[in-house]
């Protein structure tokens, strides 16, 4: 049998440095490519969101990160995909809140339970809005409610935003609605609504504000206290102060487990990236507001949503 004749503290030295520079446990993260999963198409709010943060989180993080669109179920094929991945930091996706959440409260969601994803971070917190074309005579809630038939809405899909706030709206205000989902993106449910396929759609203002601009389409109602525009109703002024309550956030969150290091490296690119000179500018002229939020302030916000989702879960099923 041969024996080791190196002396013990050779063999030492050489085993921590095998350890500090070979061994894979102790590679420096991240090391490669970061997949961003989009759950929606290419063009929609989360979309543009996702492509306006990219450049700036991998100036942060030192890696290219590559945004992939999968669209479906409401957002809920996106995270499906995520969860099939390993929890080592190498893939995330967006999450559309208040909508994965419905999904949950109504049973829907199956796959995970949020409350074990590993948030990240939250970039953008937008009041809904009552979108209605620019060519049509509805101009207002009260409008769609007597038009002496159900008001017909675009939505993505059952669970997603806009399918979400469309059924609150309709449901506080006691007004007969149906649902035409299946749209791939904001985009396109928003497009419905000027070719007149239907009459109305939900969603945030900073997703139906370059149709308003464009002359295509007009706002009826924004889910806020007050009024944001002075030609539109707010819906505290009209008595629906559920409403209120509803806004569409984005999220950032990780497969369950993903380690805590790596979520903190996370949250802290995002919250520079939120605060870059580059991203301020293109906030201010797209006209889409930052909220940023850490990965704790994400995870708490996930647990409040389920306290004001859950009142309205009989109205989802």
């Amino acid at each position: 049998m041969l024996k080791c004749t190196m002396p013990k503290w050779s063999l030492l030295l050489f085993t921590w440095g095998a350890l500090s520079f070979g061994g894979p446990a102790f590679a420096e993260w991240p090391e490669k490519p970061i997949r961003l999963i989009v759950p929606y198409s290419p063009g929609g709010g989360f979309d543009t969101f996702a492509r306006a943060f990219a450049p700036e989180l991998e100036q942060a993080l030192g890696t290219d990160i590559i945004i992939d669109n999968v669209p479906g179920a409401g957002g809920r094929r996106g995270l499906q995909t995520m969860l099939k991945a390993k929890p080592d930091g190498y893939t995330i996706t967006m999450f559309n809140v208040p909508g994965i959440v419905i999904a949950q409260v109504t049973g829907k969601l199956k796959a995970v339970d949020l409350n074990d994803i590993a948030w990240i971070s939250s970039v953008s917190k937008a009041n809904y809005s009552l979108v209605l074309s620019a060519k049509s005579d509805i101009g207002n809630l009260n409008d769609l409610c007597n038009l002496g038939r159900p008001a017909k809405f675009s939505a993505t899909g059952p669970g997603s935003s806009s399918h979400t706030a469309a059924v609150v709206l309709m449901e506080t205000a006691s007004c007969p609605f149906t649902l035409v989902t299946g749209y791939e993106g904001s985009t396109e449910a928003a497009l419905a609504v000027i070719r007149g396929e239907v009459d109305a759609m939900v969603t945030g203002i900073d997703s139906s504000s370059k149709f308003v601009v464009s002359g295509d389409a007009k706002i009826g109602l924004t889910f806020s206290a007050d009024r944001m525009f002075d030609d539109v109703e707010a819906a505290g002024e009209i008595g629906d102060p559920e409403l209120e309550s509803l806004a569409q956030i984005r999220m950032f969150g990780a497969p369950p487990e993903t380690p805590g290091d790596i979520i903190k490296k996370f949250s802290d690119a995002f919250e520079k990236a939120a605060n870059s000179d580059r991203l301020v500018v293109w906030s201010q002229s797209a006209n889409r507001p930052i909220t940023f939020l850490n990965s704790e302030e994400t995870a708490k916000t996930i647990e409040t949503q389920f306290g004001v989702m859950e009142d309205f879960a009989d109205a989802f099923n």
